[in-house]
C-alpha cells in the first residue's frame, strides 16, 4: 500500500468509507447493511493490507460506535487514523459565535467518545454552505477546538466547484473531500485540482464509483437516471474495448489524478474490499486511454454526476 506523508500523519492511498458499516447505503448496494461479525471481517482486511484511514461521520448510522469498539478491542487507538465531520448547523436560528464554538465542540468530543480516541486526526464541516453560513463563526469555532488539542486537522467536505473556491478563501482549511470519478471531471477541467495542489491540501477523493452507479446495467436504470444510460454504456464499450474492468479503469484513473492524497472507498463485503486492494494495485492506463476518458466524459449532467439530484 502506498502512503502520504502530510499535516503530521502517514495516509494510505485507500481511505476506508464507512457508511456502508452503519446504513443501507449506495445505488447498487444488494446486501444491506453488514453485521458486526461481517464489517469486523471488513476492517481486519483493511488493515492487513494497510489501510490506517477510516472516514465516518456522525450520519453514517452507528458506524463510529461499530470502529471505535474496533480499535479498542485490537489496542489500535494510537495507530489508524479517523476521518470524523461536524453534522450541518442548521440556519433556522441567529446563533452566537460562542454557541457555535459550543456545539463545535460538542461534536467533536461526541466523535471522540464513540472512537474511543483522545484526538481526531481529520475533522471536516459536513456540509459545504457552514462555511460562510454565520460569517466566520464556524471556521472560527473549528479553529479554536483544534488550538484546544482536540483535532489534528480542519477541513470541509465538498460538493461543487464553488464550494471549492470558498474553500480555497480560508487558510486555516488545510484538508478536503471532493467528488471526483471518470464522469466527474470538473475540478481537473477547470484547474481547482490543481489549486489545490498548490496549496499542499490534503485531499481526499470521494465517489470513485458514484456510489456503485458504474456497476449498473445500463438498460436497467430507474426512469429518474435515464440520462446516465448513454455514459454507462460508452464506459462499458470502453471496458471492453480496451479489456480493462470498469472497477479498475475507475480507480486507477483517480489513483493517478496528480494532487489526490487518498481515496475513499466504502463496501458492503469483504470480498469487494479485496477487489478494490487488487485493482488498485493494477499498472497505470496509457495517456491515450486517460484522455479519451477526459473526452468521453467531458460534459455530463449534474443530475448524473451529483447523488444528492438522484430521486430516491
Amino acid at each position: 500500500m502506498d502512503y502520504t506523508y502530510a499535516k503530521g500523519l502517514s495516509i494510505s492511498k485507500i481511505t476506508l468509507g464507512t457508511a456502508q458499516l452503519g446504513l443501507n447505503y449506495g445505488i447498487s448496494n444488494t446486501t444491506g447493511k453488514p453485521n458486526l461479525e461481517q464489517a469486523n471481517k471488513i476492517m481486519d482486511l483493511a488493515l492487513k493490507y494497510g489501510i490506517n484511514m477510516f472516514d465516518t461521520s456522525p450520519a453514517y448510522g452507528d458506524s463510529e460506535v461499530i470502529i471505535g469498539s474496533y480499535l479498542k478491542r485490537n489496542s489500535l487507538e494510537n495507530s489508524l487514523n479517523s476521518i470524523a465531520k461536524i453534522s450541518h448547523i442548521t440556519k433556522d436560528s441567529k446563533y452566537s459565535s460562542q454557541e457555535i464554538y459550543n456545539m463545535i465542540k460538542s461534536s467533536v468530543i461526541q466523535s471522540c467518545r464513540r472512537l474511543q480516541i483522545k484526538q481526531l486526526p481529520i475533522c471536516l464541516l459536513h456540509e459545504p454552505s457552514d462555511m460562510q453560513g454565520f460569517g466566520d463563526f464556524v471556521v472560527n469555532g473549528l479553529v479554536r477546538v483544534k488550538e484546544e488539542g482536540l483535532i489534528k486537522n480542519i477541513g470541509v467536505s465538498i460538493y461543487t466547484p464553488d464550494e471549492v473556491n470558498k474553500f480555497l478563501e480560508y487558510d486555516e482549511l488545510e484538508v478536503i473531500e471532493i467528488p471526483i470519478n471518470i464522469m466527474d471531471t470538473r475540478l481537473i477541467e477547470n484547474g481547482l485540482l490543481g489549486e489545490l495542489l498548490k496549496k499542499r491540501v490534503l485531499v481526499f477523493a470521494r465517489s470513485v464509483f458514484l456510489q456503485g452507479l458504474f456497476f449498473l446495467d445500463s438498460q436497467r436504470l430507474p426512469h429518474s437516471l435515464e440520462s446516465a444510460r448513454k455514459p454507462l454504456s460508452e464506459l462499458k464499450k470502453l471496458s471492453n474495448e480496451i479489456n480493462i474492468s470498469i472497477r479498475e479503469i475507475a480507480l486507477t484513473f483517480v489513483r493517478d489524478t496528480p494532487g489526490i492524497s487518498s481515496m475513499i472507498l466504502g463496501v458492503e463485503t469483504a470480498v469487494q474490499l479485496r477487489e478494490n486492494i487488487k485493482s488498485i494495485q493494477s499498472r497505470s492506463m496509457s495517456n491515450e486511454v486517460r484522455q479519451r476518458l477526459l473526452n468521453i466524459f467531458n460534459d455530463i449532467p449534474d443530475v448524473v454526476i451529483n447523488p444528492s439530484l438522484w430521486k430516491k
